[in-house]
């Protein structure tokens, strides 16, 4: 297709209640928007690095920069047939993945409209998939608000349960969940709050019956995992440490990880997750996606990869109600009340933005002449 213009938008979102990692908390998220334009219909894609570099090294302000200054130069006014005729031209600029994957995101999703397809068709996805669903649940003010919050969350549905940890906020937390939900499908994510030094709490981590633990220690290591991995009965899960389908490799070589979190946005796009899950599949590591809180539109765009066969464990995405109201598509995303999403079965992922919700929360766009 040939790419007539491309528009970016940096949008504020204000969550419902705080999300609260170990490296801070957030009261809103920092989204970047790319809408392409070509072959006469448009694809809208979504990457949120938020505003500060407390997951990643990129924040909106510089991915917004990236898409604009450096990525649309390239991009418009030229033909791209193929996913990896994008994916060549970005990948010759190194890092900054959530700026990548909001344009080329927007590109799937275009293709897909133009060939009358849903996205998970186009990523070669199996159409009868049912998608299932666990929830995210951040470090809250007090152990009573975390215990509202997953019974909130079970009787939504939601049929796996993570909860974020970090010291202080690990083991005895755990004992008060477990006390009362003793039998749910449970895992922690650390986002990197712990080293070896650690080792002794993270032991403590198998007495509590847990799904996976998700990236325990730094956020760019694989080698201390597979050091941490072979004193552990419960599988790690690698999340941060995973950017590219050789990280992928490399973690399975070394026996880092049992489990592999794909989020689109930290790998650049759908291009190398799909390589990322190839890898994983013959590697015997199983996936799920996961969620950077996005919009329906980037959440439809994880609902539609999840329905790739080795994404076998429930994913982080969530329903519209979860973080917004409004969002900003219509429809929004609904959950089942088993915790499930249907594929789209119309072109594209079939969540159209409301302009008047978009333009609201926007803090400043740009478009190609």
């Amino acid at each position: 297709m040939l790419i007539s213009k491309l528009e970016v938008f940096h949008l504020r979102l204000p969550l419902l209640h705080h999300f609260e990692i170990s490296s801070g908390r957030l009261t809103h998220i920092d989204s970047i928007l790319v809408r392409l334009r070509g072959e006469g219909d448009e694809g809208w894609g979504e990457a949120p690095p938020w505003n500060t570099p407390i997951y990643g090294h990129e924040t909106a302000e510089t991915a917004f920069h990236m898409v604009r200054d450096i990525f649309a130069p390239e991009v418009v006014g030229r033909r791209f047939d193929t996913p990896g005729s994008i994916n060549a031209v970005l990948g010759q600029f190194r890092g900054n993945g959530f700026a990548k994957a909001a344009l080329e995101t927007a590109w799937w999703v275009l293709e897909a409209r133009l060939k009358g397809k849903p996205l998970h068709e186009t990523l070669g996805g199996d159409k009868n998939k049912i998608v299932g669903c666990g929830n995210s649940l951040g470090i809250e003010d007090t152990p009573e608000q975390l215990l509202d919050a997953v019974q909130a969350s079970l009787d939504m549905g939601f049929q796996r349960i993570k909860i974020k940890v970090k010291h202080g906020w690990d083991l005895k937390i755990l004992d008060k969940v477990r006390g009362r939900f003793p039998a749910i499908a449970l895992q922690v994510d650390a986002n990197s709050a712990y080293s070896l030094e650690d080792i002794d709490t993270l032991r403590h981590f198998d007495d509590y019956g847990l799904v996976q633990i998700e990236q325990p220690l730094a956020y760019d290591d694989l080698i201390d995992h597979a050091t941490l991995q072979a004193e552990l009965k419960t599988p790690i899960c690698l999340d941060e440490s995973i950017k590219s389908a050789e990280d992928a490799r490399k973690a399975a070589q070394i026996k880092a990880c049992r489990i592999i979190n794909i989020k689109i946005s930290r790998v650049g796009g759908l291009y190398e997750a799909i390589k990322i899950h190839d890898v994983c599949a013959s590697s015997g590591i199983p996936c799920w996606v996961g969620g950077m809180l996005e919009s329906a539109i980037g959440e439809s765009i994880c609902i539609e990869f999840a329905s790739l066969p080795n994404i076998k464990l429930p994913s982080d995405i969530m329903p519209s109600c979860r973080f917004y109201r409004p969002d900003i598509t219509e429809p929004e995303n609904v959950m089942s009340r088993q915790g499930t999403y249907q594929l789209s079965q119309q072109p594209g992922i079939g969540h159209n933005p409301v302009w008047e919700r978009v333009e609201s929360f926007t803090v400043k766009r740009w478009e190609s002449s």
